[in-house]
């Protein structure tokens, strides 16, 4: 009977085990990790189905629109592309969620919150910001045709709100960049001898938009021109949220330089603790309407 029971539980075991490795190489293979993504994802729309059913069998490419969890408002993907990544971010992960002594100002200001985007991406930040706020102005800048082209969906999918687009790249002088254009949220301005290049737009920030409240900076690294201009000091943005980039900083700590700059502007600070990600978020905000 021992034996019996033994033997049973031997093969128990090793059935369990041959199950394991092959669920181990099922989670490891693109397959599984595909899998495991969508259904991290689906949890952030209200058309948890729709987006399920888009991710396994649409095209890579294919745009999709959906709602926020608990939300009206309108967002708009990419199939099986970094796209529900950037929503995970911002939605699941709080990647701008303010913290307590900027939340304070920003729901003090008397006035529909006046919001410059620059990096627009896809919308998914503007569409978190009209989600959390009434009636807010919102001007995104995104110089990627292809991401333009999302942004302009997720805008018009979220009309009447009073949210418009410039289609260039955010700098402090009016002209034209060079411009990797990924299709992605890690497209940038880069130097002419790169092959894949192209000329875009360029617009002087400062002059575009003196009037906000609320100016989110992600633009992989043509942040550090922007920082180093005068004109930050009087700058009418009350709150400044800035992702940082190592790209393109000058040598030393670039968060550090990120802090530096926005409190010589007169802004307090608070910053994500240092690691080894070569990017980071730092928040800038004045007390008062500035």
């Amino acid at each position: 009977m021992r034996a019996e029971v033994s033997r049973r539980a031997a093969v128990l075991v090793r059935g369990t085990i041959a199950r394991s490795r092959v669920l181990s190489r099922l989670t490891k293979s693109w397959r599984g990790q595909h899998l495991i993504s969508v259904a991290r994802h689906c949890s952030l729309v209200r058309e948890r189905r729709r987006f399920v059913g888009n991710e396994l069998f649409r095209p890579p490419g294919f745009r999709a629109a959906y709602r926020l969890r608990n939300s009206d408002v309108h967002i708009v993907l990419r199939v099986r592309t970094g796209d529900a990544g950037v929503l995970r971010e911002i939605i699941a992960l709080g990647a701008y969620e303010p913290p307590d002594a900027v939340a304070r100002i920003l729901t003090s200001i008397p006035t529909p919150v006046r919001v410059l985007d620059l990096g627009g991406n896809v919308g998914i930040f503007g569409a978190f910001v009209l989600d959390r706020f009434k009636c807010p102005a919102i001007i995104s800048v995104e110089p990627d045709p292809e991401n333009a082209l999302v942004l302009a969906a997720c805008i018009a999918a979220n009309a009447p709100a009073n949210w418009t687009s410039i289609q260039a790249c955010a700098g402090v002088a009016d002209g034209r960049v060079a411009f990797a254009a990924y299709g992605s949220a890690h497209s940038k301005v880069v130097g002419d001898e790169v092959h894949e290049a192209v000329v875009l737009p360029m617009i002087d920030v400062f002059a575009m938009a003196s009037n906000v409240h609320y100016v989110k900076i992600d633009i992989e690294g043509s942040e550090w021109p922007i920082l180093a201009d005068p004109r930050l000091a009087q700058w009418s943005a009350t709150v400044i949220v800035l992702e940082w980039h190592a790209h393109e900083s000058q040598p030393g700590d670039p968060r550090e330089a990120a802090i530096e700059a926005l409190s010589a502007a007169g802004y307090e600070t608070a910053a994500e603790p240092a690691g080894d990600h070569p990017h980071g978020i730092v928040w800038g905000w004045r007390s008062a309407p500035h």
